[in-house]
């Protein structure tokens, strides 16, 4: 009697327990693999899965080949909407060239991913899938290698497109009433909106799982000057009214000259000209720098004034940049600078 009176206790207890825990909510991402190409000899497939901030792509290959005499190389090559490729991750066994990316060597099988993350922004890429063989002959003499590129049918990129969509558990629908869904408008976050953005180079997830970011890779648009008794830029412009001030000119990195703008007045704050600027997009480019220096109303005395501004954020935010400047273009010595006054050189150099 006294095990029967244990057991219901035992049961009611545990009832009331499982009455007053709240209800959990679970919510995960739905990612669905896609195939691409199912072939005995290749096979290609891709899933977008949706992160808090960005989208993680994986493209799986595996390639084997169905003959002992001939061996493969894989060639793959993705790029968004505007046509821009993507900054690839890490393969082993594999290399970037002219946007592809390509296996080192021809070999009977290879198998991998490719895994990165891009902006919410971006949702569709483009995939170009090639692949070269090598047939070994043998002749009487010596081994040949005959090699035939891209013996793979379509020319035609493959169309991948994210999947944003998000599915939560049956125990969801026991949330309270009184909740509500609280969403920040794009006039509430301080920073450029995200059409403004260009897409971030994307990142990759090494074998320890931790992300890495690829730095994007810009040319650096070096500036000519002049050594006439004091050193100053080859193509320059000046402070309206200041003639003896001479700033570097603008340009845009991928032009081989600059902007040609000989004057223009400081005195309005204008944040449009004379800059140098980094990225894909001449019209958003990614980063602009300027520096430049006017005179004051005191005879040794110039303001210097140096502007950065980027767009490389994936949403709504704010960048800050550090610059140092290391240069011995300002060391003074008892007032004098390799036999030069202090105004004289800042007419010169600037």
């Amino acid at each position: 009697m006294r095990k029967k009176h244990l057991l219901m206790l035992i049961v009611l207890l545990f009832s009331f327990i499982a009455e007053t825990i709240p209800s959990l909510v679970t919510a995960h991402a739905e990612t669905t693999k896609t195939s691409l190409i199912d072939e005995k000899f290749l096979s290609v497939a891709y899933e977008c899965e949706p992160q808090d901030d960005t989208n993680r792509w994986r493209i799986t290959f595996d390639r084997r080949s169905q003959d002992k005499a001939s061996d493969q190389r894989l060639k793959m090559k993705v790029s968004n909407e505007k046509g821009n490729v993507i900054t690839y991750p890490t393969i082993k066994g594999m290399n970037e060239k002219d946007g592809w990316l390509i296996e080192k060597e021809f070999s009977s099988s290879m198998e991998g991913q490719l895994v990165f993350e891009l902006p919410k922004t971006v949702q569709k890429l483009y995939l170009d899938v090639q692949m070269d063989e090598q047939t070994l002959s043998q002749s009487t003499k010596e081994q040949t290698a005959k090699i035939q590129e891209n013996i793979l049918d379509s020319d035609e990129p493959f169309v991948l497109k994210a999947n944003t969509e998000k599915r939560t558990s049956k125990k969801a629908a026991q949330t309270s009433e009184g909740q509500k869904e609280v969403k920040a408008s794009a006039e509430e976050v301080i920073g450029p909106k995200p059409e403004d953005t260009e897409p971030m180079p994307a990142t990759a997830v090494p074998a320890n799982g931790l992300l890495r970011m690829d730095p994007p890779k810009y040319t650096n648009k070096k500036p000519v000057y002049i050594d006439d008794d004091g050193l100053y830029p080859n193509c320059y412009w000046t402070p309206t009214g200041q003639s003896n001030v001479r700033n570097h000119q603008g340009g845009y990195e991928k032009d081989s000259g600059w902007d040609g703008l000989t004057s223009w007045d400081v005195s309005s704050d204008d944040r449009t000209k004379s800059y140098i600027t980094y990225g894909e997009n001449r019209s958003k480019p990614n980063i602009e720098l300027r520096k430049y220096a006017s005179e004051t109303s005191k005879e040794d005395e110039f303001n210097i004034r140096l502007n950065v501004r980027g767009r490389t954020i994936p949403k709504p935010g704010v960048d800050v940049c550090f610059v140092l400047d290391n240069s011995t273009s300002m060391a003074d010595t008892d007032g004098y600078i390799d036999g030069m006054s202090r105004k004289k050189l800042a007419e010169k150099s600037l």
